[in-house]
């Protein structure tokens, strides 16, 4: 995330970056019941939950505030924002996915015009499209105002629309698209 921060290139931003334990923040596969993943997507949930502590500690609002995060971190803050909904300034799900299987059926609570960007590519190895696109329609049943962009890049990384949604969402600009 801090090549992403480096080329989003706004200095009027402060930025709290996670680090996960051993490079990976649950194990196996985000496709994969939520029992998979006891106890760490608890604790990654948690560890977000603290961070957010700390920022309105610090006279941070949720409302201030833009989450995000790039394939398992993008998956983490998918199942933070549907499990913790607040009035965040925004989500942005970069090459990441709602968890758990059946998502398609997944119904999530009122999310109320939430600005979401997600951002993914129709050939990442780890983060099958279809899946993405499910995430997505569950934020939108939600009602999210989502900005879903697919790219055909070949690695797993976040591209360079990507960073260009991430921008405007922390800027602020526009809707969805």
């Amino acid at each position: 995330m801090v090549d992403v921060v480096e080329r989003v290139g706004l200095d009027d931003v402060a930025y709290v970056i996670l680090e996960a334990g051993g490079r990976s923040w649950y194990p196996g596969r985000f496709w994969q019941p939520h029992e998979a993943h006891a106890p760490w997507l608890g604790w990654s949930i948690e560890a977000c939950e603290r961070a957010l502590d700390r920022l309105a500690q610090a006279g941070v609002e949720p409302r201030r505030v833009v989450v995000g995060g790039f394939s398992q971190g993008a998956c983490v803050v998918a199942e933070w924002v549907a499990s913790h909904p607040r009035a965040y300034a925004g989500v942005a799900i970069l090459t990441g996915s709602l968890m758990g299987p059946h998502l398609a059926a997944r119904e999530l609570p009122a999310l109320g015009g939430l600005r979401v960007v997600a951002a993914t590519s129709e050939f990442d190895d780890w983060v099958p499209f279809d899946l993405a696109e499910a995430s997505v329609r569950c934020f939108e049943r939600a009602g999210a105002s989502v900005e879903f962009r697919a790219s055909n890049e070949r690695e797993h990384r976040v591209g360079d629309d990507a960073v260009g949604a991430l921008r405007d969402l922390l800027r602020g600009d526009g809707g969805s698209k």
